[in-house]
């Protein structure tokens, strides 16, 4: 697919609905290599990009845009209304569920978008939302401890942890004799004695 002038509003979006599986150009090569492929002398109608996705596949698992070609045909099935045939590509792989489940939210807002222009914006909408989160997690973790010792994680209602009823030497602290008899000792009565007298 050449890669167009203007991506501002290149991407695939709903508009692009008519595709089917067998009119999807893909480009079959190593991401190591990409700058290898003579986009220039290919043809196309009209090329669209497919917005911001994370990959599933094991080779590039977790990367964003790393596709492999049959994400990038379910992803373009999927965003164009064609949701089933999407998932049909990616049942012949083992991790093909995966892909879904890393995009499952984009997917659906690229999916819901009319226009390339409304893909682009919902990418940018979601990559500003990444970067807030970001944000924040930087800023917690550089909370300082608060003057009572608690620390940034104070305020989140976590389960104790196995160290809260630990001594000082790691070990757990037994907790201290009554000096009465262990209960089920005390609630069995007179029984034989474990004792000989003389």
């Amino acid at each position: 697919m050449p890669r167009p002038k203007d991506r501002r509003h290149s991407a695939l979006s709903k508009r692009d609905s008519k595709t089917k599986a067998a009119e999807q150009p893909v480009v079959d090569c190593s991401w190591n290599r990409l700058d290898d492929v003579p986009f220039a002398r290919t043809r196309g109608v009209a090329p669209r990009l497919l917005p911001w996705l994370v990959a599933a596949n094991p080779v590039n698992y977790g990367r964003p845009c790393k596709l492999s070609c049959a994400e990038a045909v379910a992803a373009a099935l999927i965003i164009c209304g064609q949701h089933a045939a999407g998932v049909a590509v990616l049942d012949r792989f083992r991790w093909g569920h995966a892909f879904i489940s890393l995009n499952e939210e984009l997917l659906r807002r690229y999916a819901e978008c009319e226009t390339s222009a409304d893909v682009v914006a919902a990418q940018g909408a979601f990559l500003e939302e990444v970067e807030e989160d970001r944000r924040l997690v930087e800023l917690e973790r550089a909370k300082p401890e608060a003057e009572d010792g608690s620390s940034y994680m104070s305020g989140w209602d976590l389960p104790p942890s196995g160290s809260d009823s630990e001594g000082a030497d790691g070990l757990t602290s037994d907790p201290e004799p009554s000096g009465d008899p262990p209960p089920r000792a005390r609630d069995q009565g007179p029984g034989p004695s474990n004792s000989t007298s003389p």
